[in-house]
């Protein structure tokens, strides 16, 4: 057995695959040789379905039959649609499945994980936009949002359902994953998202209609508002479609989406590992006011590299991720200039910090970077 983690990041396209194998210190009987987590497994742009397939069979020859955690961060079709579209493939190694409890399917809702009159309002909305692409009443601007709105919800109940037991919704805390990794010395930890989705709220306030006053920042205002009368609002807004376009409202519910990924940290031998998911801004500044934002070995930068996704702009928050470390930074990226991705200011500012490695342009079939993490 190896003495360290190995890390190999898939070149998916506009994607996420990252497959984390941590060894054991000493081999358990009938446990294999090592633990395997794999953070997604989608791609929506620059990579065909056989491909992916080539993909799914690296993955099986890696884990070499030892058990995987998947690690669904959240639900866009960029992180789970190899996952749907092989499942069967990888389902009798799978033994645990974890996404976070503000995923966009039948059971959170039926659960009560996503409540609230904000969630309710926009799954009223979302739910039917099937008949409304049908009837040809979706505006053009909107209509490759809402098709792949539409298709993701029946997707993740459909997987989920497959994953049946094995499926835990994930908040900052939760301790039903820290027994995957036992014998192996490392620790894991939730460290997003919140139990409570007010917070993330804020996202969705400028669809709101209740407009700042001058100077006015988004927590002044709603301190002047009330939140229970923004919240009222956006309900109101998001139920009459002719208020809030829907290429607008949608682009606002996938920020939402990407702010309530499944954030985990590892720490292992010393070191201290940080998968992102597609964490933004507003995560990143939850994260630090709750007090678990530490210096890192090795960042999965979020977002495939976005504008937003990286808190460079925040300097405590930079400087408390950076302590006195220069990380290893991961970028699962795609170039996609529709959603100005990955950003050039942020790699020139990884770059300055640290170790810069990104899955864009590598080569193979499939193809992969692979990252060596050794002891302190």
């Amino acid at each position: 057995m190896g003495k360290s983690i190995n890390i190999r990041a898939y070149n998916v396209g506009l994607g996420d695959c990252i497959l984390v194998s941590i060894p054991f210190k000493r081999r358990p009987l009938r446990e294999g040789k090592q633990r395997h987590l794999l953070f997604d497994f989608g791609s929506t742009r620059g990579k065909s379905n056989k491909y992916m397939a080539k993909v799914c069979e690296d993955i099986l020859e890696v884990t070499e039959g030892d058990r995987i955690a998947v690690v669904l961060t959240h639900g866009h079709l960029d992180h789970y649609k190899g996952l749907y579209t092989y499942f069967d493939v990888l389902d009798d190694d799978v033994e645990t499945f974890w996404t976070t409890k503000f995923l966009r399917n039948a059971e959170t809702r039926r659960r009560g994980l996503r409540g609230g009159p904000v969630f309710e309002a926009l799954d009223s909305v979302a739910g039917k936009l099937k008949d409304r692409l049908e009837r040809g009443e979706v505006e053009e601007d909107a209509e490759e949002l809402a098709r792949e709105r539409a298709e993701s919800d029946e997707m993740l109940n459909e997987l989920c359902t497959k994953m049946g037991k094995r499926t835990h919704y994930l908040e900052r805390g939760t301790r039903i994953v820290k027994p995957f990794l036992l014998g192996t010395g490392a620790k894991i930890n939730v460290l997003s998202p919140e139990s409570d989705g007010r917070p993330y709220e804020k996202i969705l306030q400028r669809i709101s209609g209740e407009d700042a006053e001058e100077g006015e920042t988004e927590e002044e205002r709603e301190r002047r508002i009330g939140g229970g009368k923004l919240r009222k609002r956006l309900k109101e807004r998001f139920e009459n479609r002719d208020e809030v376009p829907l290429r607008q409202l949608l682009l606002a519910e996938r920020e939402y989406d990407n702010a309530t990924s499944v954030v985990i940290g590892i720490e292992w031998e010393g070191k201290h590992l940080l998968f992102a998911g597609d964490a933004q801004d507003a995560s990143w500044e939850i994260m630090y006011n709750e007090g678990v934002v530490k210096p890192v070995d090795f960042l999965k930068v979020s977002h495939h590299a976005s504008h937003n996704g990286t808190p460079t702009k925040a300097p405590e928050i930079w400087k408390t991720l950076l302590g006195d470390k220069r990380p290893t930074f991961l970028v699962s990226t795609y170039k996609c200039p529709d959603w100005k991705i990955p950003n050039p200011q942020l790699l020139k500012e990884l770059k300055a910090h640290g170790d810069l490695v990104t899955t864009q342009g590598v080569k193979g079939n499939p193809g992969y970077i692979d990252l060596t993490i050794d002891p302190a």
